[in-house]
């Protein structure tokens, strides 16, 4: 099976690498926590997060607007989380609200479904020679017949860096100055918790994936070392593709 699951935490690099990596190799690339940004901006955007807040166990999901009807239109919001402008879905509150939407059982069950079936029938269409999916659980859970499975990581100091430059790069020079490392930091360590102690699906390293620690590397260094991990993990790649991609 020619999919590649890279799991890691937040603001580790995992999807600028998963990215990256999928143009090398020319593989498709799905980012799976874009749809619980897009499920938690819509919410945002609604009015509805104090209601959802404070009754996310039992909060009807099909009050969200009518071109999200959660439970009955999930194909066409994968398609829109995969077509919205990624920058209106990488701010804090979107980031910690979508933190707690994939705690909740219900929403990640169906979910994991929709995107299964949409990864399945990509691969399945012959339009593309395999998937690069990046997420928290995407090799536990997602895709635990994933022929190659990595887990990327870096320590919190250096993660909270990476987050802090990444967000003030999308404000103006007005208002760079009201982003505060340690928010960004407590943010991450709430993240974490919340990641790694969920009921379902929690961020875990199983015994098949291979861990790279980011901390000390390059960006280009650690698509190298994914580049020999999949030289030996798919070798079902045929030498006429490899060729093609500069992949040998």
């Amino acid at each position: 099976m020619n999919i590649i699951t890279i799991d890691g935490p937040a603001a580790a690099g995992k999807g600028t690498i998963a990215l990256s990596l999928s143009h090398l190799i020319n593989f498709y690339y799905f980012n799976t926590g874009n749809i619980f940004r897009y499920i938690a901006k819509t919410i945002i955007d609604e009015g509805l997060m104090y209601e959802f807040l404070i009754n996310k166990n039992h909060f009807n999901l099909n009050k969200i607007n009518q071109n999200v009807v959660f439970l009955k239109e999930i194909p066409d919001l994968v398609e829109k989380s995969i077509l919205i402008d990624e920058k209106l879905l990488r701010t804090q509150e979107i980031s910690d609200s979508s933190s707690i939407i994939a705690e909740i059982p219900q929403v990640r069950e169906i979910l994991n479904k929709a995107m299964r079936k949409f990864i399945y029938d990509m691969l399945g269409s012959n339009k593309v020679v395999g998937c690069i999916v990046d997420g928290r659980d995407t090799g536990s859970v997602l895709f635990p017949n994933a022929g190659c499975k990595i887990f990327i990581t870096a320590e919190r100091s250096v993660r909270t860096q990476r987050r802090f430059e990444q967000i003030r790069s999308t404000f103006t020079e007005d208002f760079q100055e009201e982003i505060k490392k340690k928010r960004v930091h407590d943010s991450l360590v709430l993240r974490d918790s919340r990641d790694g102690s969920r009921k379902r699906d929690p961020m875990i390293i199983v015994k098949d994936t291979i861990v790279i620690d980011t901390s000390k590397i390059s960006q280009e260094e650690t698509i190298e070392q994914i580049l020999a991990i999949i030289r030996i993990k798919l070798p079902d790649l045929s030498k006429d593709y490899r060729k093609t991609v500069n992949f040998i």
